[in-house]
């Protein structure tokens, strides 16, 4: 009997998903929060090879000035994207590691995947992306499709999204283990992701409005319950 590991099974849903639904379209992954540069190959391992049997183009790791001075048109439709919200370009640093303003900063990586989403638009002359976001990465979609940008987003898929906040006893598991995040998480990314915090209240004002909107899909719990898809380290 073939025993099939759990990013295995993540890895052929997401691939199928995308093969039914994206022929026209570009796709931009995003991933979740992280410490280290690594966080942005987070889903070149899962979907590049699945993808690229299917004829896309692959962009790799792009940032909100890559596609800045690219022409019109340059890249087929059939184009994915790795999009990276803690820098703006390659050469610049893990920016969260020198925050000064460590707070809202979610709404700094809005307004980057805002520029990169017409920026894609525009270099594949599409109308519409599809987006798969994990973690921290669907919070920064569902913002961005709470600010009234729905019409440029043909189908959300959110993995493992704490759609809700992250729970209080989040905290009390990573203050268990030696954990280098946890200075910026508590300060910044942490807190406006927990239950209860502006950012998430915000999202939660606007939750009933886009839950409704075709195309929004959670792969791990359901969108507008309380098992909202954040998964627990032994789960």
């Amino acid at each position: 009997m073939v025993k099939w590991s759990a990013c295995t099974i993540l890895a052929l849903l997401i691939g199928q998903f995308l093969i039914s639904y994206c022929s026209f379209y570009p796709i931009v992954f995003i991933h979740d929060h992280g410490s280290t540069f690594d966080v942005e190959n987070a889903w070149t391992y899962m979907i590049e090879r699945k993808l690229n049997r299917e004829g896309y183009f692959q962009a790799g790791v792009i940032w909100s000035s890559t596609l800045k001075n690219w022409e019109n048109g340059s890249l087929p439709q059939r184009s994915m994207f790795q999009f990276g919200f803690y820098r703006d370009n390659m050469n610049q640093g893990f920016q969260h590691n020198s925050c000064i303003d460590c707070h809202y900063r979610s709404r700094k990586y809005v307004d980057k995947l805002a520029q990169t989403i017409d920026d894609i638009l525009r270099v594949t002359n599409c109308s519409k992306v599809h987006i798969v976001a994990h973690g921290m990465g669907g919070l920064i979609a569902r913002a961005y499709l709470s600010n009234g940008e729905d019409d440029k987003i043909a189908k959300l898929l959110l993995v493992g999204v704490p759609n809700h906040g992250l729970p209080n006893d989040c905290k009390l598991e990573m203050e268990k283990r030696e954990n280098s995040q946890l200075y910026w998480q508590e300060d910044g990314e942490y807190a406006e992701m927990m239950k209860g915090s502006q950012f998430m209240e915000n999202l939660e004002k606007k939750l009933d409005s886009i839950a409704t909107i075709r195309g929004i899909y959670s792969a791990t719990g359901q969108f507008t319950s309380s098992d909202d898809g954040w998964i627990k380290e032994n789960d």
